[in-house]
Parts: C-alpha cells; sequence; structure tokens
C-alpha cells in the first residue's frame, strides 16, 4: 500500500504545499511547526521566498513565479497526492489580486485535471 503525502505548491503520494511569499515582514518563524509533518513537500515561490524560507527553516524548492512552481507540482503529482496553494502573502509582484491569482491556480488546476 502506498502512503499518502501533502504537497505544499504546490509534491509520488505526496503532498505540495505552495507558499506564496511578498511580505517581508510576516512571522515566518511560526512555520517551523510544520517541519515535524512527513511527507510534505513545500514549494516556496515570489519575490520574498528566500527570506520565508530561511527563517521557517522549511526545506523545499524555491521558484521565482507561480506558474513555475505549480508546473514543477503538477509535473511530480500522481493521482492520490494533494496539491495545495497556501498563500503566505499578496503575491503582488506577480497578480493585480488576490482574485486574479485565484483565478489564474484555478485555470492551472483545470488543465492539469484536464490531462
Amino acid at each position: 500500500s502506498r502512503r499518502r503525502h501533502t504537497r505544499y505548491i504546490s509534491v509520488t503520494g505526496v503532498q505540495t504545499c505552495a507558499l506564496p511569499i511578498c511580505d517581508k515582514n510576516l512571522p515566518w518563524e511560526q512555520l517551523q511547526v510544520l517541519s515535524s509533518l512527513k511527507n510534505i513537500e513545500y514549494i516556496f515561490f515570489g519575490e520574498c521566498r528566500e527570506i520565508a524560507q530561511a527563517k521557517s527553516h522549511l526545506k523545499g524548492l524555491s521558484f521565482a513565479k507561480l506558474d513555475e512552481a505549480l508546473h514543477h507540482a503538477f509535473s511530480q503529482a500522481k493521482n492520490s497526492d494533494t496539491v495545495l496553494l497556501s498563500p503566505g502573502g499578496t503575491s503582488l509582484d506577480e497578480f493585480k489580486s488576490f482574485e486574479d491569482r485565484g483565478n489564474f491556480f484555478k485555470k492551472k488546476v483545470e488543465d492539469f485535471a484536464s490531462r
């Protein structure tokens, strides 16, 4: 039996969590509690991704843009995986609004689901 994983951004039987990063002064240290969770791949993106990753001490890949992060997550995802977009900032360096980012993510998920 395969173990299920969660990939956050957004990554086999792994959960992926994409953490969009834009705000420099947020309490990224509080994400350290997530380091004890197993089978989760963290993917950082956005203009302050390196700051957030350094302060959170979470291991994972880093991408400049959400599109790059999603491409990686979806290219690695299997049917039983979860890809979660967990906004950690405004992403105004890449999108004009939260709705714009949400619509972009929704379109990418629809494209992924139809392949």
